[in-house]
């Protein structure tokens, strides 16, 4: 309640106490709390609500908590991706052994259980390699291939699987809202000038001659690219590059108009610019740039972000793991740039560093991010044996099949494999994972579905016996092999694919 609010508030003040976080189930309680406490984490509490995603982000942000505590049902579907997407830190509560690997295999940020024994032991259970939560995509300026901050260059990224285009805004001498990396036409445009000191009908003369592609692009407005992918899954990744205080108020009025507030993040070198959005639109997430990450620790990165509840997007080249570490400890994400097109851009993809802001969005385009399957049924008989497969899903959307491995998590079902690695079953059911290998010049990892539970036909569809376990089989046999297998089989240990 508030008095306990405001106690913990005092205690946190007074002990100067910085690394911690302060939550509530109640949103008005976090706001409160952290209004007093502004260097330290806020979490809310959202544990049973049936909010939509985008209404789950809307009032985590405005009660200061950039970590979202959910149940475990929030596992199933995109729902965890979608608000990481837009900056958020989602840990999800677990406390079965179901709960927990479908946990981590949603790519939650973190686990909230009451065992964590159990949790480290099932977590080990997967291959040394797993990619849990794969790293979303930001194209910088849109892709190599065309000239920047055009929407010709957004639309590649978006062609070749970006999660997020980011982009570069300055304002008009009337009020609009333009797309250019330079406060200055001269050097990445056919004109010359302070687009700030213009209108936009004198920009817009003018064509963007900067970057790949051949023939000259029209100098886009953020319009236009809101206009062009609303309603789509591309996030907005807009950085505020002027340093005016009016381009606040006519961000937050063209997002209105648009309606696109569920796909956009502002991001900002200008601690200023940022503390105005978050006052101005505190819906939004907001993220802090910044030229290097080296020296910084843990505390030092929280007191630069947590007064307008931000993530940290650093300079790639100073990044380090154990800063990632210690700050996902913390409840905060970490978002480096500008990844160049070669080993360090696979080496933080493979390690799931959380997003990848690069020229070069196709380069991870046809890597497989996602198992897709359903519940499903095999035969009692070897003759009626199936494969594992699922459908693979690639950064770009490509979809097409592949044949799986699988690790059983609970169920009574022993899966048994023919000599053609096809698999059936005489009893019972089983929820398992199933999992793929990918192994390219660039990368290995391996991906895995959410839990899905497989079934064995009854006996009756085999008539009487004929779909059991020991199939045709004599009996004898059967004891004879469970006898000497006994519990230690690893087929029968449920947290192992053998």
């Amino acid at each position: 309640d508030l008095t306990a609010a405001e106690a913990v508030s005092a205690f946190v003040s007074e002990e100067e106490l910085t690394d911690c976080i302060l939550a509530s189930d109640d949103a008005a309680l976090v706001s409160a709390m952290r209004q007093v406490c502004t260097r330290v984490q806020g979490l809310w509490d959202a544990r049973g609500r049936t909010d939509a995603p985008l209404e789950i982000r809307d009032a985590a942000n405005r009660s200061e908590a950039k970590i979202v505590l959910v149940d475990a049902g929030w596992t199933a579907g995109k729902p965890v991706r979608w608000l990481q997407e837009r900056l958020m830190t989602v840990w999800c509560e677990a406390e079965t052994e179901e709960e927990i690997y479908a946990a981590a295999v949603s790519g939650a940020n973190g686990i909230f259980t009451a065992d964590p024994d159990l949790a480290y032991d099932l977590l080990t259970s997967f291959d040394e390699g797993s990619l849990l939560r794969f790293p979303m995509v930001v194209g910088h300026r849109g892709m190599y291939n065309e000239k920047q901050n055009t929407l010709a260059a957004a639309q590649e990224a978006f062609r070749a699987g970006a999660d997020a285009v980011e982009c570069d805004i300055y304002l008009s001498a009337d009020g609009r809202i333009v797309l250019l990396h330079d406060q200055t036409l001269d050097n990445t445009t056919t004109g010359s000038g302070d687009v700030e000191q213009m209108t936009w009908a004198e920009i817009s003369q003018y064509e963007v001659d900067y970057g790949g592609g051949g023939e000259n692009r029209p100098i886009a407005l953020l319009d236009d690219l809101f206009t062009e992918f609303k309603g789509t899954d591309l996030v907005y990744f807009v950085e505020i590059k002027s340093s005016r205080p009016e381009i606040v108020p006519a961000l937050k009025a063209l997002i209105e108009r648009t309606g696109v507030s569920g796909q956009v993040v502002v991001i900002s070198f200008l601690a200023d610019q940022l503390a105005r959005v978050h006052e101005q639109m505190p819906e939004l997430s907001v993220g802090l740039l910044t030229n290097t990450a080296q020296g910084f620790n843990a505390e030092e990165v929280n007191q630069a972000v947590a007064p307008f509840n931000a993530t940290f997007h650093p300079s790639y080249e100073f990044l380090t793991s154990d800063q990632i570490r210690q700050l996902a400890a913390r409840g905060l994400t970490v978002w480096p740039w500008t990844y160049p097109n070669g080993g360090a851009y696979d080496a933080a993809w493979q390690n799931g560093v959380y997003g990848i802001t690069t020229d070069y969005a196709d380069r991870s385009a046809d890597r497989i991010v996602r198992l897709e399957t359903a519940d499903f049924t095999v035969g009692g008989r070897d003759s009626d044996a199936v494969p594992l497969t699922a459908t693979a899903v690639t950064q770009k959307g490509e979809r097409f099949k592949v044949r799986c491995d699988y690790m059983q998590i609970s169920g009574d079902m022993i899966l048994l494999q023919t000599a053609e690695g096809k698999y059936y079953a005489g009893r019972g059911s089983a929820v398992i994972l199933l999992k793929y290998r990918v192994e390219t010049d660039d990368v290995m990892y391996t991906v895995w579905s959410e839990p899905v539970t497989v079934s064995a036909e009854t006996a009756d569809s085999h008539g009487g016996c004929g779909g059991t376990l020991s199939g045709s089989l004599p009996a004898a046999v059967i004891l004879i092999a469970f006898a000497f297998f006994g519990k230690n089989a690893l087929f029968l240990n449920r947290n192992r694919p053998d």
